[in-house]
């Protein structure tokens, strides 16, 4: 009789700012209709709980960058498929008691390729494991500079995204969009090219 022994994850909760905080939980299924075959699927629940009265665009705001940072990581498009909100000022009362109800957003991706298969983490540009020390203090830095950060990442997500091919072009405009994040982020560029 073969037994299989499965530990969740750890839950991996952050401060991102001096109002918002974070934390991932994750669930985990087995499909085992065959002894022969098990397959074990992972989902990744992230949170975020703002102290102040953040409106709900703001909070997407995270929600949206978050998925950028994982992009990233892993180098493959990552896709949203809900987000839960809860609010102070949505609840139910019942034996003097608030509960808080809950605001569901749904997302229809498009584009997915059905083909996607997993990556295996030897492809990852880091995974947690490497970072999970510096994990709080990389997210706030990587919140922190989101602005300066932003236009390189939006062209390293587009060739993320098409993974089918990377063409001339594709290399040309990371090539100009690191040339762009080094020029903002160091003063000094008189040893570039014009």
């Amino acid at each position: 009789n073969d037994q299989i022994n499965y530990e969740y994850p750890g839950n991996i909760a952050f401060q991102v700012d001096e109002s918002v905080s974070g934390e991932i939980t994750f669930q985990a299924g087995f499909n085992h209709a065959l002894v022969e075959d098990i397959k074990l699927s992972h989902k990744a629940l992230l949170k975020f709980k703002s102290s102040s009265n953040a409106s709900i665009e703001k909070l997407l705001s995270y929600v949206w960058h978050f998925q950028k940072f994982i992009t990233l990581a892993t180098h493959n498009d990552v896709y949203l498929k809900s987000v839960v909100l809860k609010s102070d000022e949505y609840y139910q009362a019942a034996n003097g008691k608030r509960y808080l109800d809950d605001l569901k957003l749904y997302y229809q991706q498009r584009n997915i390729d059905p083909k996607i298969k997993g990556e295996h983490f030897h492809t990852f540009l880091f995974s947690y494991t490497e970072i999970s020390d510096d994990f709080q203090s990389i997210i706030q830095q990587w919140y922190r500079h989101k602005d300066t950060i932003s236009p390189i990442l939006d062209i390293l997500h587009e060739s993320f995204s098409n993974t089918s091919r990377f063409t001339e072009n594709e290399f040309i405009n990371v090539v100009q969009g690191l040339e762009g994040f080094h020029r903002r982020v160091r003063q000094n560029t008189g040893g570039l090219k014009e």
